[in-house]
């Protein structure tokens, strides 16, 4: 029985939720990851607050999470999830940050 617990866990597809405020990031993202066989993207949110609901409700394997952001920051977000439920949150920024510290701060946090 346990065998086929452990082919179960290991031929299920990883869900990803992406948090990211960029409506244009956020569709490349969600083509780009969906497109995998082994990945399932179960929600895309937009701000820090709707990302940490989001991961309360959807409890994915994996969250894609953008550093600068309407309502609550990247940073701010990931401390909470972290605290809260931790789980593997891979940084999404397109861009350079302006403040590098910021970078710094959020590989911390992970």
């Amino acid at each position: 029985m346990e065998r086929a617990a452990e082919v179960s866990q290991l031929n299920r597809r990883l869900r990803v939720l992406i948090v990211e405020d960029s409506p244009v990031v956020a569709q490349f993202l969600s083509h780009v990851l969906g497109a995998d066989p082994g990945l399932e993207v179960i929600g895309v949110e937009a701000d820090g607050v709707a990302g940490i609901e989001a991961v309360r409700r959807l409890r994915p394997d994996v969250v894609t999470m953008d550093i600068h952001m309407p309502r609550m920051s990247g940073l701010e977000a990931t401390s909470r999830i972290m605290a809260e439920h931790p789980v593997p949150i891979v940084g999404s920024n397109p861009a350079v940050p302006t403040n590098s510290f910021s970078l710094f701060q959020f590989f911390q946090l992970c």
